[in-house]
């Protein structure tokens, strides 16, 4: 009997020696573990930071093209409903907008020289004669703000000639606009400026009754 408490004894602390191992091997691998946690967290911590500080740098980027889309379109208005020669006429854009505005001005006389360019938005319908939309540069600041503020000049244009004529919004600025009037509020721009009212009843300045909606207007 001695032998054999012996022999068992020996066989337990055989077994307990080896689980007493395995348990330090295992500790050892957690606490590995724990250092990989630890370690990874830092990662992650900092590319976290990282990836705030790219962001930000990217608000700054878009902003800074913003305000340069907003310079390049300064001078712009946007024409709809403009008759659209062909190509086998002998006169182009800007001879039919200066004869446009020249036939329902009655505060100035609209030359050629006044404009810059005049640029289409989108593809011609092969169906039907198109009147696309015009981006009209003009020579001066001052002169796209006469047109903006001669109401009888625009009011004419709508109702003798079915002409409107809108801001040239930047992407970010129309997508402001949509999403606010989505909101059921009036939202325009004015001088470069953001004005919005929570009561979509109130009637908004006529210039920016429309916008470019266009996807090849970028």
């Amino acid at each position: 009997l001695h032998v054999q408490g012996a022999g068992l004894s020996r066989q337990m602390f055989g077994h307990f020696h080896c689980l007493n191992t395995a348990i330090h091997k295992l500790q050892d691998e957690v606490g590995l573990v724990q250092r990989d946690v630890k370690h990874n967290r830092s990662d992650i911590s900092e590319l976290q930071q990282n990836s705030l500080i790219i962001h930000s740098r990217l608000d700054q980027l878009e902003n800074k093209l913003e305000k340069f889309d907003t310079a390049a379109r300064e001078k712009n208005l946007v024409f709809f409903g403009v008759y659209e020669p062909a190509p086998w006429e002998n006169y182009g854009d800007t001879e039919e907008i200066t004869a446009t505005l020249n036939n329902h001005s009655t505060r100035r006389r609209w030359e050629q020289s006044d404009i810059e360019r005049t640029t289409r938005i989108g593809q011609p319908s092969r169906s039907q004669r198109s009147l696309r939309p015009r981006v009209v540069t003009f020579r001066f600041v001052e002169d796209k703000v006469d047109i903006l503020k001669d109401r009888a000049l625009r009011a004419s244009l709508r109702q003798h000639s079915n002409i409107k004529v809108s801001a040239d919004l930047t992407r970010r600025q129309r997508d402001q606009v949509q999403q606010l009037r989505d909101e059921g509020k009036v939202a325009y721009y004015w001088n470069g400026h953001l004005h919005v009212d929570n009561n979509a009843e109130q009637s908004r300045p006529d210039h920016v009754t429309q916008q470019v909606t266009h996807e090849t207007r970028s």
